[in-house]
């Protein structure tokens, strides 16, 4: 992993990421990875070198990737199937290119360190896959289910269909919370 430094500018340079203009005199943020050429940022927040940006390993790369890029937000049970299925996706590609460095390895190497992080990290996505896939999302039937039961303990209420629509966002709510927190759970042994 680089270094990351930041510096003053002698002379006007541009920022990759927000092409936004470094004067000179200003700070700069700067990370070197060795026997490469330098990058440089702005100082903007938005401009700071992410993990994945840091390292040039490909799986900590990927895997830092995900993590940076997956923002666990579920409003409803459609965005949660998406979201664990690009995941599912995302963490197979990983999983194969690892697999495939694993195997194209001469014999004698497998049994090396490297060889066996290799596969301790095909493990590892394995079980991040496995983990995903296991999660059940509230199909259809399930909904309607629920609304069922809710409607028929909801029948004294002086507005039925305003307390079931509320009944129903609420337990929506709370089972999209559970399920980001399973998603979470399944990504964090990823390291």
């Amino acid at each position: 992993m680089p270094k990351v430094t930041k510096q003053k500018t002698r002379t006007e340079r541009i920022c990759p990421k927000c092409h936004g203009t470094i004067n000179s005199g200003e700070q700069y943020i700067k990370w070197t990875f060795f026997r490469g050429r330098p990058n440089i940022r702005c100082t903007k927040p938005g401009c700071a070198p992410k993990q994945s940006e840091l390292t040039q390993n490909v799986y900590y790369k990927l895997v830092h990737l995900i993590k940076e890029t997956i923002t666990i937000n579920i409003q409803n049970f459609e965005d949660a199937t998406v979201i664990i299925d690009d995941l599912v996706t995302m963490i197979e590609e990983v999983r194969d290119e690892q697999e495939d460095k694993y195997e194209n390895m001469p014999e004698g190497f497998k049994y090396s360190e490297r060889g066996e992080e290799l596969e301790r990290q095909v493990d590892v996505l394995n079980d991040a896959c496995d983990a995903l896939t296991s999660i059940e999302v509230p199909g259809e039937d399930e909904i309607l289910e629920k609304e069922e039961e809710l409607s028929l303990h909801l029948r004294g209420d002086m507005d039925p269909e305003n307390a079931l629509m509320e009944a129903m966002m609420e337990w929506t709510a709370e089972v999209c919370e559970e399920l980001e927190t399973m998603i979470d759970e399944a990504i964090i042994g990823i390291e």
